[in-house]
């Protein structure tokens, strides 16, 4: 079957997979921003754009599952990568044992993403201090 609209309920089971986000341009994705008020990737796109450099943000997406996080955070995604940020996408529960995680695993998986794409990117890590290249508000010069 396609991932068209459905026209039976059985169909619409078989489309609705909550466990799979949507890719960006997937048809079946439904825009609600005017519902919420504003897109979420312009929400965090603001969010991102007004932090002076070497500013954090800090930003949560919350929902049950299935609600969209995901498919949002790949929305997310490609604003981030068209306005030149460096972006580091993963599934945790692919990466980690969800039932056993602390939050030193989240930032040791975080450290090995970032040292991964530097490498694969060839931008030099400082080894001294583990200090990576510079950095312009958040966005690699390279990029």
């Amino acid at each position: 079957m396609s991932a068209g609209p459905a026209k039976t309920i059985n169909d619409a089971i078989r489309v609705c997979r909550p466990d799979e986000p949507l890719e960006v341009g997937d048809a079946r994705y439904q825009d609600f921003s005017s519902i919420r008020g504003i897109a979420v990737e312009k929400l965090i796109g603001r969010r991102l754009e007004s932090y002076a450099d070497n500013a954090y943000a800090y930003i949560a997406l919350a929902g049950h599952r299935g609600s969209g996080k995901s498919t949002e955070l790949y929305r997310v995604k490609e604003w981030a990568e068209s306005h030149r940020y460096l972006t580091i996408y993963t599934m945790v529960d692919q990466e980690l044992d969800p039932f056993d995680v602390d939050y030193p695993d989240l930032l040791l998986l975080v450290a090995r993403l970032l040292e991964s794409e530097f490498r694969l990117r060839k931008w030099p890590l400082d080894e001294d201090t583990g200090g990576g290249p510079a950095m312009v508000c958040g966005r690699h010069q390279d990029l």
